[in-house]
């Protein structure tokens, strides 16, 4: 599903990209797909696009709601998550995370 956003000098695109389990999301060539199969424009310049991700940092509060070695636990397997930007084959010079941080 392809839906053009916004009108003028600036567009934006949203794209909705459907992968299977066992298949490696790679989103430039699934946009690249796109525009050889008519969903995008022709002229799009998908090799200058910018990615947009978003990023929360899990940091455990002080307070004591669950026990403290669960909150250790999730908290280091939420930093050992791998990196969106390596997950989707995005191109890191022209990705932006935009990150938050919440207390577990």
């Amino acid at each position: 599903m392809v839906m053009l956003l916004g009108s003028g000098r600036f567009k934006v695109h949203h794209v909705t990209v459907k992968v299977g389990y066992g298949e490696e999301p790679d989103v430039p060539a699934a946009l690249a797909l796109a525009r050889k199969q008519g969903l995008l424009d022709r002229n799009l310049d998908l090799e200058h696009a910018s990615y947009f991700l978003s990023r929360i940092h899990i940091v455990p509060p002080d307070e004591r709601s669950i026990s403290g070695w669960r909150k250790r636990l999730f908290v280091a397997m939420a930093r050992n998550a791998a990196s969106p930007v390596e997950h989707f084959a995005l191109p890191a010079d022209r990705t932006v995370e935009v990150g938050s941080q919440i207390a577990l």
